[in-house]
């Protein structure tokens, strides 16, 4: 009797020995990799698009799910199949999306949205994913025709787990913040500069064999950040009641008119070419022609809008006669710019 125990307990102990040392299979889900999300914000409490990606390791089968859980929080609104786009490819930025339904038919795949989980659901007789195969899964209006968003929930970590019963499961990290917006101010200052190229233009000895052109051209240079712009005007002195060309000493004023100058014929004033700058009538004018200059203030140039190193380059002519008086004329013409903010 002793002996038939021992040898029982022999057979126990050999039994469990055997049972120990017997190859076991266990079934291991497959982890995903690659796994991401962006947000196109991550501000508490704002609606925002997602773009979630992962690298799936063995495929999904036919009528298999994929499910993307959304932590407490997450706030899914109205979000169906219109507001998700599904593509997956061997080469990632090479993806074909698929056709989403509300559910699932034979070639289309389902996308459908209950409480906190996104479904995706593989159709019943073609449409698998690969396995390897990148997937991307776009949510909100970034997906083709997407209207939806989801809300995102207070500030914190959360946690987004991908799972379903294609086999792999992983899971990924979101962070959002109270505000990831920074406001940003500046100003820019009004600008204006003006400049001649020369203070003086010489004539010399007139004579009415011919119509004289002041030795120096005078370059005036605009630059201003207005929105409308500037204006250049020019004024002349002339003998203080007239505008010309004046002599204290013979006591006479070859007249600024509007004109063609001809030899032998009394007459002054100037013309003006433009770079960027619009030049006025009756200034616009060249050869023989002049425009008149005025005691009070007349638009010679402008530009409707900012100018960077706009030139204005004017040019002064004069005639006499046979009889006009001897003696020093002299003329001063002022120029100004007002720019236009």
């Amino acid at each position: 009797m002793r002996l038939k125990k021992m040898l029982t307990m022999m057979l126990v102990i050999l039994v469990a020995l055997l049972l120990v040392m017997l190859p076991t299979s266990v079934a291991w889900a497959a982890s995903l990799s690659k796994m991401s999300d962006e947000l196109s914000t991550i501000k508490a409490s704002t609606a925002a698009n997602h773009t979630i990606k992962f690298r799936i390791s063995t495929g999904a089968a036919l009528d298999s799910t994929i499910t993307i859980t959304f932590p407490a929080g997450f706030a899914m609104g109205s979000v169906a199949f219109g507001d998700i786009d599904l593509s997956h490819g061997a080469i990632t930025g090479a993806e074909t999306e698929e056709t989403l339904a509300a559910a699932a038919t034979t070639t289309i795949w389902g996308a459908a949205v209950s409480g906190q989980v996104l479904t995706l659901t593989a159709p019943s007789s073609s449409g698998t994913i690969a396995a390897n195969d990148y997937v991307i899964v776009e949510i909100g209006t970034n997906a083709s025709g997407g209207s939806n968003q989801i809300t995102n929930p207070s500030a914190g970590t959360h946690q987004i787990d991908i799972g379903g019963t294609f086999g792999d499961t992983g899971s990924l990290a979101v962070v959002i913040v109270a505000d990831n917006q920074v406001a940003v101010t500046g100003t820019v200052l009004p600008t204006l500069s003006f400049s001649l190229s020369a203070n003086a233009a010489a004539f010399g000895n007139l004579s009415s064999a011919s119509v004289a052109t002041a030795g120096t051209n005078i370059t005036l240079t605009i630059s201003t950040n207005g929105t409308d712009g500037y204006t250049v005007t020019v004024k002349d002195e002339g003998d203080a009641s007239d505008p010309g060309l004046w002599s204290a000493a013979a006591n006479n004023l070859i007249a600024s008119s509007t004109a063609t100058l001809a030899a032998g014929t009394e007459g002054y004033g100037i013309q003006a070419s433009g770079s960027g700058a619009t030049v006025a009538s009756p200034y616009n004018v060249s050869g023989v022609n002049v425009g008149a200059l005025s005691r009070t203030a007349q638009t010679l140039a402008t530009n409707t809008g900012p100018a960077n190193g706009d030139t204005v380059i004017v040019t002064h002519k004069a005639a006499i006669s046979n009889i006009t008086e001897p003696g020093d004329y002299v003329d001063t013409i002022t120029y100004n710019v007002i720019a236009n903010f």
